[in-house]
């Protein structure tokens, strides 16, 4: 995704805008003093100080006000600051459908504190009026942009005063997936990455049955496309060959990651690539 300019940069550039007329200003002083005179000099000369001091200040207020979760900032949607905390005191209990999930909406690939800030469109249904869709900015945990991917249903609180004002309500999300109106039955997708169609053609049709030993599930300390990149190593056994090692960095949802872990010293039932034995599928199963 190409980066794109954002309000975030334009902010942190409002400083030296600022300060250009001041540059000009001193530059041309004795000329201006000679216009304006002294003391209108004087008297201008600390507005316009204030003036760049204010702009200097605008983008640490934002943030500041994004991560104590104003309402709008970057945390609110997740409960943070006074308002949120009292919408989820107050508001109408509703079901949030996520459509889709992107950029922020002023565009761009935007990171606060190495957590990606996007956009999610909701569609709200509270059971009593039509349901009716949302657009939230907000910061969205590494961790959990696996659970929200497009069709994932939770809880949500609707502000009294302002229906398009949601906040993410994790007791209600709780009971609600605990009494089995949400069910998960995607399974970790293990071995694929980086294969080409004929790889999977040859799999399919000429693969070699054998045996995958789960040895470790290690974290590299990186993710790819908000998954964390857990290192897996199996020991693999196919009939009347000798076993051997495949290890493989795989992007994996962070709810399978220690499922995984689980797992470990355990064997599934693995197919392997006809033309290269490190191109391995495990069929795990928990």
């Amino acid at each position: 995704m190409a980066q794109k300019k954002s309000r975030f940069g334009l902010m942190f550039v409002l400083p030296f805008i600022a300060a250009i007329p001041i540059v000009i200003w001193g530059a041309l002083e004795t000329e201006i003093k000679k216009i304006i005179g002294k003391q209108w000099w004087e008297g201008l000369m600390p507005v316009f100080i204030v003036f760049v001091v204010v702009c200097s200040l605008l983008p640490f207020i934002g943030v500041f006000k994004g991560l104590f979760g104003g309402k709008g900032g970057f945390n609110f949607f997740w409960g943070s600051g006074k308002k949120a905390k009292e919408i989820l005191s107050t508001g109408k209990s509703a079901t949030a459908t996520l459509l889709a999930i992107g950029e922020s909406s002023q565009g761009g690939t935007v990171t606060i504190n190495d957590q990606p800030y996007l956009n999610l469109r909701l569609k709200i249904d509270d059971g009593y009026k039509q349901p009716y869709e949302v657009s939230i900015d907000t910061v969205v945990p590494r961790s959990a942009v696996p659970q929200f991917q497009p069709g994932a249903s939770f809880k949500v609180k609707i502000d009294p005063t302002d229906p398009n004002t949601v906040v993410f309500d994790s007791q209600g999300t709780e009971a609600y997936v605990s009494s089995g109106a949400v069910q998960s039955v995607q399974q970790p997708t293990v071995g694929g990455k980086g294969w080409t169609h004929l790889d999977h053609t040859l799999l399919e049709r000429d693969g070699r049955d054998g045996v995958a030993k789960v040895l470790s599930v290690e974290d590299t300390g990186r993710s790819e496309d908000f998954n964390p990149l857990v290192r897996i190593s199996y020991e693999v056994f196919i009939p009347r060959e000798e076993p051997y090692t495949v290890t493989k960095d795989i992007p994996m949802p962070t709810q399978y990651v220690q499922q995984l872990r689980n797992v470990v010293g355990r064997s599934f039932p693995c197919r392997v690539h006809p033309q290269d034995p490190q191109k391995i599928q495990v069929n795990i199963t928990f």
